[in-house]
């Protein structure tokens, strides 16, 4: 049996640069090659890529910023240390990104507003397009709601109560 179409599947889907291509032509090594086989001809899959890959251009990244509406007075340092958006930590070519990581900075920012004691605060990231059009405002909106204070408490032990 000949491997030879499975190899110059998988090396044509590989100059193709996308993911999509790259799965198609790993799915079809799979697939059609058995045994040992199929390690080496998923080894040239691979070997295709990494060296394809050291060639392309980065993909365009998306500009951005990060800012926050409604920060309770005294936490907007601490939201700016928890938040990887605003820290700019890195960068991201979609849109889609964009938006995936501004809902798990919103989580996190969630986080942050309850252990500071608003315990009822909701955060809501949007992306919104710059009237230039070349960038991206992340804005979080957050509704802190009331501050949660402990002003008094009892311990009251399980055995007090055994007579």
């Amino acid at each position: 049996m000949s491997y030879g179409p499975t190899v110059l599947f998988a090396s044509a889907s590989l100059f193709a640069n996308t993911g999509r291509a790259f799965r198609d032509a790993v799915r079809a090594a799979r697939e059609s090659v058995p045994g040992a086989a199929r390690r080496a001809a998923l080894g040239l899959v691979l070997c295709g890529a990494l060296a394809l890959g050291a060639s392309l251009p980065a993909a365009a990244q998306i500009p951005y910023s990060a800012q926050f509406e409604g920060v309770p007075e005294g936490l907007a340092d601490a939201l700016d240390l928890v938040s990887d958006l605003r820290k700019g930590l890195r960068d991201y070519p979609t849109r889609a990104a964009l938006r995936r990581a501004a809902a798990q900075d919103a989580e996190v920012i969630r986080n942050a507003l309850s252990a500071a004691g608003y315990y009822a605060a909701t955060v809501t990231p949007a992306l919104k397009d710059r009237d230039d059009g070349d960038a991206i405002d992340v804005m979080f909106e957050i509704a802190p709601g009331p501050a949660f204070r402990i002003t008094d408490y009892e311990v009251v032990y399980a055995d007090a109560f055994e007579g």
